[in-house]
């Protein structure tokens, strides 16, 4: 082989190994932007849902009972809002696990309040949202039950244990 062949052969590889850099480097620079939308957007609704369920159970410990109805119906509108963008994070099961407990703690409440036809409405809906939400029952007895299990490991319990 002469050094005229070599030169171009050597060129030729070299030329090649740029242009498949280049298409790995715009490849990754392409995904990055997209990886980095999606991550951006998860943890902006991470954050947004993490406010409102907080909030639901401050105000369940600490507000009047018809502020704490106003922040469970707040949270089921802004679980409306993150689903119309799901994410790995919250998917349509997460809110309709989500959806169910609120309902059911809005079904409580409303019975607390008098207001036992409302109380009927809302336990409905949980019902109907808890086919979605992958729960072992969806009886109003069970879903009652793990409500009020999960709201006696809430952070910020005030009810004493016995």
């Amino acid at each position: 082989m002469t050094t005229k062949a070599k030169m171009i052969l050597g060129f030729t590889h070299l030329l090649a190994l740029f242009a498949g850099a280049l298409l790995v480097f715009l490849w990754l620079g392409f995904n990055a932007k997209r990886v980095m939308t999606e991550g951006n957007a998860m943890m902006t609704q991470m954050a947004l849902m993490s406010r409102y369920s907080t909030f639901a159970d401050v105000m369940r410990t600490n507000g009047t009972k018809e502020e704490y109805k106003e922040a469970l119906i707040n949270f089921l509108k802004a679980t409306d809002e993150a689903v119309k963008q799901p994410t790995t994070f919250y998917d349509n099961k997460m809110a309709a696990r989500d959806k169910t407990l609120t309902y059911e703690r809005l079904s409580r409440l409303e019975k607390e309040m008098g207001n036992n036809t409302k109380a009927e409405e809302y336990i409905k809906l949980a019902t109907d949202n808890c086919n979605n939400g992958g729960f072992k029952s969806c009886s109003p007895e069970y879903i009652t039950m793990i409500s009020k299990k999960l709201e006696d490991k809430a952070f910020n319990n005030t009810t004493e244990k016995k």
